[in-house]
């Protein structure tokens, strides 16, 4: 559920030759081009880890730049699209945890997340914002278990009276994120619109507004900020917030004559009316902001300071009976455009406050830099091969032995060094040119982890198998009695040898003992506890594991000693 509104490659068979290049390859999906698509952004770390339950993480670095003065409890936006968010977090965004780099849990807010495009819009508190060092903190994410860790309340300060989005998709009210002051939409709101942060909501110009509660009224001190994009030019006075009583004291924020202009009056006498010194025409979305207390007044338009009044007394304390937005008190006149992100404060905001944050909202890609994915642990690569010298002409077996501690191996990789290829878990594969070869083996899992091994594989030239081992020993004898028998076979190369001897009575075979200088005699005994006619065989093969066919020889155990009964049997 959103938090939202509304290669090409050759694949060949098991068989195939290059014409030109002499090289014939038996692997299985082998790819003649090498078609890799590593996201850019996973990495491993070996910085503490926050909390074992989350498998993920992001480096965030909230650059020097973004303020001018050391500002605290500062709210400031976070937007990133990842890829990786779709794949690891929860559907709705409740594991998504901003951690600072003491450890400490930070306050926010998620206004919107997709979990198809991984896109996240979220407000961050900051509870020491500098001006001197970056600012570093960790997004955590990868928690399939976990409850919502937003604080909605506590992201925004304790003197912000209603803040809302504007991105409701349906109803009539307007929602606080502070919980206490949600506001009231008037005929036919809400109409949810893209905007540069989210969604807002577009006012036809005819009859919408929105009223907000008494506990947002401001009288001697507060801030108002909004979001708005104009597109009805065609009125000389277009107003929209109004905050006072009709006919007492009322403060508008609005667009006059072409200009931006912020007004107070009491008793219709205007205390001040301030407005941009240049006519401004354009539909473009603008950051407008009022802060006044008893001694000033200022306003803003984006970045701009467009001025500042203190030739009053202040601001009278006659109590504020409206504040509505998209309109005038009097229901006079409407706005028309688009809206986003309003913000009422019951104190007189700072300029360095407003400064931020309009740039904060404006450009959060240019100060809040998010780095690549970290995983808590990558997939742990391995494989082996067989045989352990391969020759040419060999069909070498590959396998996979690789595993991962937090998601299911799911994609594999193989680079063989000769420009072949496979995405096969255990591939064939045959070499065509002696040498050495560095072989790649690179696996994938399902939650967006790679991880990679390589390995220096020796191929030699085409040989011929060692001799047929030659046996010698007694071939008559007694049981329980140790006898010694030679092994000799002489391999073409001069490569040592190893054996594999079967003694034909039942007991444990030998294993490819060695290795063994090739022609030379190697002994090994045997006691035979049963009286019969065996059969011993043995191979040999050399380091490329090229097997001879077996050699035979025939013993017989026809005596039996037994001493304790003082007999003697003798077979003839």
């Amino acid at each position: 559920m959103d938090k939202k509104l509304p290669n090409n490659m050759l694949v060949l068979g098991i068989f195939f030759i290059l014409v030109g290049t002499g090289i014939v390859s038996s692997s299985f999906n082998i790819k003649s081009e090498k078609v890799i698509d590593d996201p850019p952004y996973i990495i491993h770390t070996s910085e503490p880890w926050w909390d074992y339950d989350w498998s993920a993480r992001k480096m965030i670095t909230i650059y020097q730049g973004l303020a001018n003065v050391d500002l605290f409890n500062f709210t400031v936006l976070m937007k990133n699209t990842s890829e990786s968010f779709s794949k690891l977090a929860q559907n709705d965004g409740d594991d998504f945890v901003f951690i600072d780099n003491t450890q400490t849990k930070l306050n926010h807010e998620i206004e919107y997340y997709n979990e198809s495009s991984g896109e996240l819009i979220a407000w961050l508190n900051i509870p020491y914002l500098s001006t001197s060092e970056d600012t570093i903190l960790w997004l955590y994410y990868g928690n399939e278990n976990c409850q919502s860790q937003e604080n909605i309340e506590e992201t925004w300060d304790e003197n912000y009276l209603g803040v809302y989005h504007l991105n409701e998709e349906f109803g009539n009210f307007c929602i606080d994120s502070k919980g206490d002051n949600n506001g009231l939409y008037h005929d036919g709101l809400p109409r949810p619109i893209s905007v540069m942060i989210g969604y807002g909501q577009e006012f036809d110009g005819n009859g919408d507004y929105i009223s907000f509660p008494s506990d947002c009224h401001i009288d001697t001190s507060g801030t108002v900020e909004i979001w708005i994009k104009q597109l009805g030019f065609d009125t000389v006075n277009l107003y929209y917030i109004d905050f006072g009583g009709i006919g007492n004291f009322n403060q508008m924020l609005g667009y006059y004559t072409n200009r931006y202009n912020f007004n107070g009056k009491y008793g219709g006498i205007n205390q001040w009316d301030i407005y941009e010194p240049e006519p401004l025409v354009d539909s473009n979305l603008h950051y407008i902001a009022q802060a006044f207390d008893m001694n000033n007044v200022v306003g803003w338009r984006d970045s701009i300071f467009i001025a500042h009044d203190s030739s009053t007394p202040g601001i009278s304390s006659y109590p504020f009976n409206i504040f509505y937005v998209g309109a005038t008190a009097d229901l006079n006149w409407y706005f028309l455009g688009h809206m986003d992100e309003i913000r009422i404060s019951s104190i007189r905001r700072s300029d360095e406050w407003l400064s931020t944050s309009y740039k904060s909202m404006r450009y959060p890609f240019l100060y809040v830099y998010f780095g690549e994915q970290e995983l808590r642990n990558l997939p742990n690569v391995d494989f082996s091969y067989e045989p352990d010298n391969p020759t040419l002409d060999t069909d070498i077996q590959f396998t996979d032995l690789s595993y991962d501690n937090i998601g299911i191996i799911n994609r594999w990789w193989w680079d063989f060094g000769d420009n072949f290829y496979s995405d096969l878990q255990n591939p064939q594969h045959r070499y065509y040119k002696i040498g050495d070869y560095n072989v790649t083996l690179k696996v994938w899992n399902d939650v967006g982890g790679y991880n990679s091994t390589t390995k220096l594989i020796s191929i030699y030239e085409s040989n011929t198998p060692p001799g047929i081992p030659e046996i010698d020993g007694e071939t008559q004898g007694v049981v329980d009695v140790e006898y010694e028998y030679t092994f000799i076979s002489t391999d073409p190369e001069g490569e040592d040898v190893y054996y594999w001897i079967i003694w034909g009575d039942g007991c444990p075979a030998v294993e490819w003992s060695g290795p063994y200088v090739s022609g030379e005699e190697v002994v090994f005994t045997h006691t035979f506890a049963s009286q019969g006619m065996f059969s011993i065989r043995a191979k040999a093969k050399d380091i490329h594991d090229s097997e001879s066919d077996w050699g035979y020889l025939d013993v017989t155990m026809p005596l039996d000693y037994s001493i304790n009964n003082y007999t003697f049997n003798k077979g003839s």
